[in-house]
């Protein structure tokens, strides 16, 4: 696993960043490697994922110390998903494990289950840590 970082708020020391991504990817199982940019994100967070090519996780720069690490850690359940195959785009749909799903955010099961492991990591994470 290798990662780079761009634009990475001071909030946010070296140090801690390197413990985040290392914790989300041990706790995911994932072995990928990742550009992660802090520049003109404006919702929470997003991935752009193309098979065979670099994953670029967005991370809007604009949130609390606690929110980035969360950002991060939601993102990353998305980047799994779509490594493993569950989570893919084709033309303008959404797919979760090969079928067309078209509801509302909040309804999404992509977006439940990262929200679900986003807390699971955090309840872990900020314990260990001390965040």
């Amino acid at each position: 696993m290798y990662y780079t970082a761009y634009a990475k708020p001071k909030i946010i020391t070296n140090k801690l960043m390197d413990k985040v991504v290392v914790f989300a990817c041990d706790f995911l199982d994932l072995d990928v490697d990742l550009e992660i940019e802090f520049e003109g994100v404006e919702n929470g967070g997003y991935v752009d994922f193309e098979e065979g090519e670099d994953i670029v996780v967005g991370i809007n720069p604009d949130q609390s110390k606690n929110e980035l690490i969360r950002t991060i850690f939601h993102e990353m359940v998305h980047v799994k998903q779509y490594v493993e195959g569950d989570l893919s785009h084709e033309n303008s749909d959404n797919l979760w494990k090969g079928e067309v799903v078209d509801v509302p955010y909040s309804d999404r099961p992509w977006e439940k289950e990262a929200y679900e492991q986003e807390e699971a990591m955090w309840h872990i994470f900020s314990k260990e840590v001390g965040v």
